[in-house]
């Protein structure tokens, strides 16, 4: 069912892997559907071409027909460079020259309407949005949208010459995730989807946990129920500055964020945009293009590198270290949910935060802090209800 697009933007979910899950009318439909459009197509294509536009066709449709139904914005990049190396679009099908000519396209003949992104000469902007028109439900009536839901499809790997099917329902990974999904699909809440756990490296090294409804302001995640009852969501404060300083052997403060910020004079803000970028870089230079949007220029870099390093001793500036972190913080999440399936408690994961049910806070905050101790060996997190 159509609902009207939401006026917010940021009520978004990227593309994500999606496929019909039952044989029935709603595929043959879409199947036709996909037929007639690559047939159309307005030069001639090798057999290969025709099976990346088929590709690139069924999974914007099918996530245009998802979110329309739940009245969020399906998210896409549409710069050339976002496709390049193993990127996130690669790893889910998409090409770039392809998905280009389909948004355009359906954005033609009127089955949806763009919202376009932007672009900086430093990084990615806001992807632009797309979002479906009653046209594209009326060509293709969708009578229950769960039905292009895939539980079984839940690892994506970025940047292998192989896909997930490699890992055996014994890895760690797998196990864990299998039995969080089973247990979860039993539940509702709004945006409902399987987890997904996304490699960044390699598959000893795991990365966050997605799922559709992270991507809701944090206001209208305040008012998420699960299975109709109020929810809470806890966070750990200050994740990666406090997980370096574990990693280091050093007691972490309480807010490192908070502690440069008054150090240097500047936002919590800046100062955690400053920590994102320096962990996230490979080289010093991308670093500082990336702090741009937070309005730090060179000088108030070098005074935010400087106290950085003065409070966190052998900070690992510009080697690329936040996707260990990142990975450690996947592995954190996997066990935390994990103890939740164990206990029949349902955990939804929102990167460095959990929800669940109102009436389980105190059990999700003494699970959070076992899981964080156990992976940073013996140190404690601060963990705070998200506001």
């Amino acid at each position: 069912m159509f609902i009207s697009p939401p006026d917010d933007l940021d009520q978004s979910a990227p593309v994500e892997p999606l496929k019909i899950g039952l044989l029935g009318e709603e595929e043959m439909t879409l199947k036709g559907f996909l037929t007639e459009l690559v047939d159309s197509h307005p030069t001639k294509l090798t057999k290969d071409q025709k099976h990346d536009l088929r590709d690139n066709y069924r999974l914007i449709l099918l996530n245009l027909l998802l979110n329309g139904s739940e009245g969020v914005y399906t998210a896409i990049s549409r710069s050339s460079g976002a496709f390049s190396g193993a990127t996130y679009w690669d790893s889910i099908g998409l090409t770039y020259r392809a998905s280009r000519f389909v948004v355009d396209r359906l954005s033609d003949e009127g089955y949806l309407t763009v919202y376009p992104g932007f672009v900086k000469p430093t990084g990615f902007g806001r992807l632009t949005r797309l979002y479906p028109t009653t046209k594209l439900f009326e060509r293709v009536p969708l009578a229950d949208s769960s039905l292009i839901l895939d539980w079984t499809d839940t690892i994506v790997l970025k940047g292998f010459p192989y896909d997930a099917s490699f890992l055996t329902k014994t890895h760690p990974d797998k196990k864990r995730l299998d039995a969080i999904n089973a247990f979860l699909k039993g539940c509702k809440w709004r945006l409902k989807s399987p987890i997904r756990l996304i490699y960044n490296n390699d598959p000893f090294s795991g990365g966050r946990l997605y799922t559709r409804f992270q991507n809701l302001p944090k206001a209208e995640r305040a008012d998420l129920t699960i299975n109709d009852q109020p929810t809470v969501e806890l966070d750990y404060k200050a994740n990666h500055p406090r997980m370096v300083m574990a990693i280091n052997k050093t007691t972490p403060t309480h807010d490192p964020y908070t502690d440069i910020a008054r150090a240097v004079g500047v936002t919590r803000g800046q100062v955690k945009g400053y920590v994102t970028c320096a962990l996230g870089s490979k080289e010093r230079d991308n670093a500082f293009a990336g702090c741009k949007k937070y309005k730090i220029n060179q000088a108030l870099f070098n005074r935010l590198e400087a106290a950085t390093e003065e409070l966190i001793p052998n900070f690992p500036s510009y080697r690329g270290f936040g996707n260990v972190l990142q990975s450690t913080e996947g592995q954190i999440a996997l066990d935390v949910m994990y103890a939740g399936v164990k206990k029949g408690i349902p955990v939804l994961p929102v990167h460095d935060s959990f929800i669940t049910l109102k009436q389980h806070e105190a059990w999700l905050r003494k699970a959070m802090t076992k899981q964080w101790e156990k992976h940073l060996q013996g140190y404690l997190p601060v963990i705070e209800v998200s506001s």
